[in-house]
């Protein structure tokens, strides 16, 4: 079973430490792109239809299409937000930002002020592992 983040808001702090959580205890359960929040997956929440069924009777083939083409493509836009990652005892580690090209990890030394330094010991033998197609 994999589990879709839907009417996801970038911006929203207590949203990401709750997706932060999800991924944490579900791990890789979890997909990594979020369906944004918008108008279209509003309106089909609401009506509780698929993004398709959502004013079918109103809107041709092609105007179903790009509504659900808009919807989709706005992730694209996510980047600009950071996911806050939290920690098992809840504390606010570090923020990850990710867009097509970077991904950018910020921790916050203040609340784990080793671990920075831990992670750049390690990050040999993490990237080993990746390689090796490890865990």
């Amino acid at each position: 079973m994999r589990y879709l983040v839907t009417r996801y808001e970038p911006g929203d702090g207590p949203q990401n430490q709750m997706v932060s959580f999800m991924r944490s205890m579900f791990g890789d359960h979890v997909l990594n792109y979020p369906m944004l929040k918008s108008t279209a997956v509003s309106d089909a929440g609401i009506t509780k239809q698929t993004l398709y069924e959502v004013s079918r009777a109103d809107a041709t083939s092609d105007e179903r299409f790009n509504k659900v083409s808009e919807a989709v493509s706005q992730k694209r836009t996510r980047s600009s937000q950071p996911t806050v990652w939290t920690s098992d005892d809840g504390k606010a580690v570090a923020q990850i930002k990710q867009d097509e090209r970077n991904v950018t990890l910020v921790v916050d030394q203040k609340v784990a002020p080793d671990f920075g330094a831990y992670l750049i010991r390690a990050l040999p033998e993490i990237y080993a592992a990746f390689k090796r197609g490890g865990e």
